[in-house]
């Protein structure tokens, strides 16, 4: 499965770095997202990376902060990288805690330079505003040289998922086996097994276009971190480095199986049908049935009629939460995810 540390394509990008990720060893620097602006005319916006490597073995891409206001990620990666040793990495791990650091810095899911949103920016363009060369770079330089990636999300400011690891599709039976097993060992309580209604403009995409195995995470959300899902981020990462014998140590089991979900009809995110106060009236991670309550919308502008009652289209596992009090209309407000099994047999049968 290993590409032996061959060098990023820094021909076929417009980033450049001056960090070495060929060498042995455990470095940090910065990738150089030249931009010319009246902030900085000659210079270039840093983006963080690092990278270890140490004997012999595959090649694993981890990123985060890939839309800026979700922040388990990028801490769950700077600690991984200050953490671990260069004797306990058996392979080279590329870390790009950061990619979207023009956003991350401004707070913000998408970019301040551009208003893009990089997991909607692939397979991205050389020659394009700044989210389209970092898409290009990831998907055209970078992965090209790797085994594997994985990459951490959260909710960001709107919203709070339960925690999930993802579990992209790919037709080749052998990395589809791959993936399952890694979104398993990642060791979130639940698993969203992904179908038809992954958008391949998102890294994953990027992954399968490039034929190496690829799972994402969402690590909660609302713009802040908490303990708990700190803990399954930078657990997530060592089990699936250990799973790939990348990392020395042992995987960390959960203490009961996952669930594993999935979407498999448009219908199965609940919108807000009106402007309006949102008032929930479900946790993420409940088990829902059809007709379950998702909450009331209050109208703001006319207090005396009765608050407008939203319901669950089908039953499932309701992972998705608006955090907003004020919504708009069409706003998504939850999603459900059907219970599924942990094969991946069923991607196929996905439709709308």
């Amino acid at each position: 499965m290993s590409k032996q540390y061959s060098d990023i394509n820094w021909n076929k990008t417009r980033i450049q770095s001056s960090l070495d990720f060929t060498s042995p060893g455990k470095r940090s620097g910065d990738l150089r997202l030249k931009y010319s602006d009246n902030q900085t005319p000659l210079g270039y916006i840093p983006i963080p990376a690092g990278v270890i490597i140490n004997g012999t073995g595959p090649t694993i891409l981890l990123t985060g902060g890939v839309h800026g206001d979700e922040f388990e990620g990028p801490i769950s990666l700077v600690k991984f990288l200050r953490e671990t040793n260069v004797d306990d990495i058996q392979g080279r791990v590329i870390i790009f805690p950061a990619i979207n650091a023009p956003a991350l810095n401004a707070s913000a899911r998408v970019s301040p330079l551009d208003d893009g949103n990089l997991n909607r920016a692939f397979p991205g363009d050389p020659n394009g505003s700044p989210t389209q060369v970092i898409a290009h770079f990831v998907e055209s330089a970078v992965m090209p040289v790797c085994d594997v990636a994985i990459d951490l999300h959260a909710g960001g400011k709107a919203y709070w998922f339960s925690p999930c690891s993802m579990a992209t599709y790919d037709d080749d039976p052998t990395r589809q086996a791959i993936i399952m097993e890694l979104a398993d060992v990642f060791g979130c309580p639940l698993v969203w097994v992904m179908g038809i209604f992954n958008d391949d403009r998102s890294v994953n995409g990027a992954a399968v276009r490039n034929k190496i195995p690829s799972i994402a995470a969402e690590l909660g959300g609302t713009g802040h971190v908490s303990p708990e899902t700190m803990k399954l981020g930078e657990q997530g990462i060592r089990n699936c480095l250990r799973h790939l014998g990348v990392l020395s140590g042992e995987v960390e089991l959960r203490k009961e199986p996952a669930t594993f979900f999935k979407i498999v009809d448009a219908n199965q995110t609940v919108y807000a049908t009106h402007r309006g106060l949102f008032e929930p009236a479900f946790t993420p991670g409940d088990r829902v049935s059809a007709g379950d309550l998702v909450g009331y919308i209050h109208s703001i502008s006319h207090i005396e009629e009765p608050p407008i009652r939203i319901e669950f289209p089908i039953g499932g596992v309701a992972y998705v939460r608006c955090h907003r009090g004020l919504v708009e209309h069409g706003e998504g407000l939850a999603v459900v995810g059907v219970e599924s099994d942990n094969t991946g047999e069923e991607f196929e049968r996905d439709s709308y």
